[in-house]
């Protein structure tokens, strides 16, 4: 992994282009790790393989023109490249569909009834926060594709803010082992040569497993944990890693 060169064509000694992304299906997981909730999949727009999904809120006696204004709809954001699905099933009740889709992720529900024929609207529910707006269908053009940006804006923000929320800056031993045991990524410089590497491991394991070495006992009754200096105190468990501190690349 490191200061592996090759020799040039002109006689030179350079380092070898390299990755370390493992970048294949994993990046699906890590996507469906870094943005779903508790109701499933939170897909960015991009990836998704259906952007928008319209589900007709059927009454007797007006399906067919309740369908026509659909496929209107469906061919008017077909139109704008917009990748999009009509959920005409009639074995399943609008609420059914509605929790189906959010659990596949989609980005955009569009949700029409005789009301919103009646009026030419339409309305427009976002996976990712739960907001809903009523549309005009002659604004569909333009606020669909405007709200499918906002939502991949959002997405990015979001994880991007998490992740550097999560990467902590170390100067210090004390402050990099903190940043160990709060579960986080230590940014810290260091000469870069394997025995320092293997030095930071196994003082950074022989840390974390220190943190258990404090007698404990467990109530039966209330599953809470004491040690023998904080007496009939709640103490929280210890975190512990199994492996201490490893090195990663930063291209």
């Amino acid at each position: 992994m490191f200061d592996i060169t090759f020799l040039s064509k002109e006689n030179d000694t350079k380092y070898v282009y390299q990755t370390c992304w493992g970048f294949t299906t994993r990046s699906i997981g890590i996507m469906v790790m870094t943005h779903s909730d508790d109701k499933g999949l939170v897909l960015p727009p991009r990836v998704a393989p259906k952007q928008v999904v319209i589900i007709p809120i059927l009454r007797k006696g007006d399906q067919d023109k309740l369908l026509q204004y659909i496929r209107e709809i469906e061919v008017l954001l077909s139109n704008c490249d917009i990748r999009v699905e009509v959920d005409d099933r009639d074995i399943y009740t609008p609420g059914w569909k509605y929790t189906d889709w959010e659990m596949r992720g989609i980005p955009l529900r569009i949700e029409v009834g005789m009301r919103e024929v009646e009026s030419t609207t339409c309305k427009i529910v976002r996976r990712d926060n739960g907001e809903s707006y009523m549309v005009n269908k002659d604004e569909l053009h333009a606020t669909v594709p405007t709200l499918l940006q906002t939502i991949q804006d959002t997405l990015y923000n979001n994880s991007k803010r998490s992740f550097e929320e999560n990467v902590i800056e170390c100067t210090t031993w004390d402050t990099f082992l903190q940043s160990i045991h709060d579960g986080k990524l230590a940014l810290s410089p260091w000469c870069g040569s394997i025995p320092c590497e293997n030095t930071i491991t196994q003082r950074s394991t022989v840390h974390m497993d220190s943190s258990t070495d404090e007698p404990e006992s467990k109530d039966s009754t209330t599953g809470k944990i004491s040690d023998q200096n904080s007496g009939d105190r709640e103490v929280e468990p210890a975190k512990k890693i199994i492996a201490g501190a490893k090195s990663l690349c930063i291209p």
